[in-house]
Order: C-alpha cells, then sequence, then structure tokens
C-alpha cells in the first residue's frame, strides 16, 4: 500500500516529506506521514488507500514486493538489536534470528 499508492498521494501529490501504512501490535494497522504540508488532505489520501485496497488486483510479483519491503524491515531491526521483542497487553514476545529465519522461510 505504501509503494503502490500512499507514496504518490502523499508525498508526490501532497507534499509530504514521507508517508506510509503498515502493521504494529496485533490487530493494528497504521497510517502516517511526517513532515505534512496538507494534512487534511493525507486524512483522505488514508480512506481512500483503504478503498483502493479492497478494489486493487495484485500480482504475485506485487506480493513478493511487499514481503520484501515488510522483512527488510525486520532486517534492519536485528542489526540493531539482535533479539526482537513485541509487546501486547497480554504478553512479550521474544524472537531470535533463528526464529526470525524460520519465519522467514515459512512465509516465503
Amino acid at each position: 500500500m505504501t509503494n503502490k499508492y500512499l507514496h504518490k498521494e502523499v508525498r508526490e501529490k501532497g507534499g509530504a516529506y514521507g508517508g506510509g501504512a503498515g502493521g504494529g501490535l496485533p490487530g493494528l494497522f497504521n497510517f502516517y506521514s511526517y513532515r505534512d504540508p496538507n494534512s487534511m488532505e493525507t486524512v483522505q489520501a488514508f480512506h481512500n488507500a483503504v478503498i483502493w485496497a479492497t478494489r486493487a488486483t495484485f500480482t504475485q510479483q506485487d506480493i513478493d514486493e511487499a514481503k520484501l519491503a515488510m522483512f527488510s524491515q525486520v532486517q534492519h531491526l536485528y542489526a540493531e538489536a539482535p533479539n526482537f521483542v513485541f509487546i501486547t497487553k497480554t504478553s512479550v514476545l521474544k524472537y531470535d534470528m533463528e526464529t526470525m529465519t524460520r519465519l522467514l522461510e515459512w512465509i516465503f
């Protein structure tokens, strides 16, 4: 969604320095922008992105690119801290590199 829709709408058309969307804690999905001179239009772009996502047809290449983008963020996090910690209201989940590698192999 970030690369296929929001970049064009929020950054190129709206003039924000950056923005995007993604999952966070289980059950949450985030939209964000920063250095955004047109924040009200960006809120509308977020709404339109949901509509776009429900109507779009995605190729296998689109899906693979989205997975790679997601896990490039995880790889960056691992470079900073060798254990992943996710905190939710009910638990703290810790993942080492071996676990993350198995997860990546399962997804791809």
